[in-house]
């Protein structure tokens, strides 16, 4: 391949979502596809949300009434968290593809 899109999904989804139905992407076979393109779909870990549900989400999301005086401390570990988890893949796809780094997309 020459190319790698990392793509994130949606809150309450997986990563495989995007492979399913008849929806044309540039990595589904087809009129649409493009050719050279690997993609990648992680699926973010699970984490409670602070109205109560667990679900796959890359961040923890904020109640609407909370005090904005700040950040709690464990949505700054949920986010540091996140962001060394696709650092890890960032760097593994650029290791793929020689060390080029500008042919990987986020």
């Amino acid at each position: 391949h020459r190319f790698t899109l990392i793509y994130l999904h949606a809150f309450e989804q997986k990563g495989d979502v995007y492979l399913e139905g008849d929806t044309c992407y540039p990595w589904t076979k087809g009129g649409d596809c493009a050719p050279g393109l690997r993609t990648v779909f992680p699926t973010a870990d699970l984490m409670q949300q602070p109205w109560g549900d667990t679900a796959p989400s890359w961040y923890m999301y904020e109640r609407p009434d909370r005090n904005k005086a700040g950040n709690r401390r464990e949505d700054r570990q949920a986010l540091k968290s996140t962001r060394q988890r696709l650092a890890g893949i960032i760097e593994e796809e650029v290791e793929r593809l020689g060390g080029d780094g500008e042919r990987v997309f986020l």
